[in-house]
């Protein structure tokens, strides 16, 4: 249960967009679920008490209300939670789409604190650059570079669109550590890609009220249902049925 608590704009980041701080301007907060309609982030860090070290993050445009809940998070989280890398991308910093190359699109910003003025100044920026221009993100590049970047890191959370495809998802063996996936925009079914990601990685899948910490166990064949769509694991991967 979030605290109720005072917030002003510019108390809590300031220069930020006017989506933002209009969530942030609410003279009170609400209990958790009021938050947003769509409390994902909250709800999916906080019942899980996930702890990893490192965030990607989509922030593109389609993505403000989340963005708004990882800042909030940030603010309100427990000094013992350990957060030591934030990476934002953007899909490539208004790059026209044909020059955007698989695993060189960029629009990517670190943070390298959880410090909350460093943090929301850096996602900003990253917001700035870039809206996201088509649908499809580069979420596995930014898993890339972050893997790259701390080789002893055991796991990554990555907050994911799941309006989006991922544009890369060819680049997914490339990543051998778990992927926590944290599922937005979620109305009862789940883009495949995210599912794979999942899967693939041996990791996980949260959305605004549940978790599929058990999807590393299905086999060959085995056919899974989400929402109103089936998938099929086929060769190592899910297809949707």
């Amino acid at each position: 249960m979030i605290e109720k608590k005072l917030l002003t704009a510019t108390s809590v980041v300031p220069n930020c967009d006017s989506f933002v701080v209009s969530f942030f301007a609410k003279p009170t907060l609400p209990d958790n679920d009021d938050v947003y309609s769509d409390s994902t982030v909250l709800n999916a860090i906080n019942r899980n008490k996930l702890k990893a070290g490192i965030y990607c993050m989509d922030v593109t445009a389609s993505m403000s209300p989340y963005t708004a809940q990882m800042l909030l998070w940030l603010k309100q989280k427990s000094k013992k939670v350990e957060v030591k890398r934030f990476y934002f991308f953007n899909d490539g910093d208004n790059k026209p789409e044909n020059e955007k190359a698989i695993g060189h699109t960029g629009g990517i910003y670190q943070c390298l604190t959880d410090k909350l003025d460093v943090v929301s100044k850096t996602m900003f920026r990253a917001m700035e650059y870039g809206t996201g221009g088509d649908k499809a993100e580069n979420n596995i590049e930014c898993l890339v570079k972050a893997q790259s970047d701390h080789l002893y890191a055991q796991e990554i959370i990555m907050v994911a669109d799941n309006w989006a495809p991922v544009k890369d998802i060819e680049l997914l063996p490339f990543i051998k550590i778990p992927i926590r996936v944290i599922l937005c925009g979620n109305k009862g079914n789940v883009l495949v890609d995210y599912l794979n990601i999942a899967y693939t990685t041996k990791g996980s899948l949260h959305t605004q009220y549940e978790d599929l910490n058990d999807i590393t166990k299905l086999r060959e064949g085995d056919v899974f249902t989400y929402g109103s769509n089936s998938f099929k694991l086929i060769k190592g991967k899910f297809v949707q049925l």
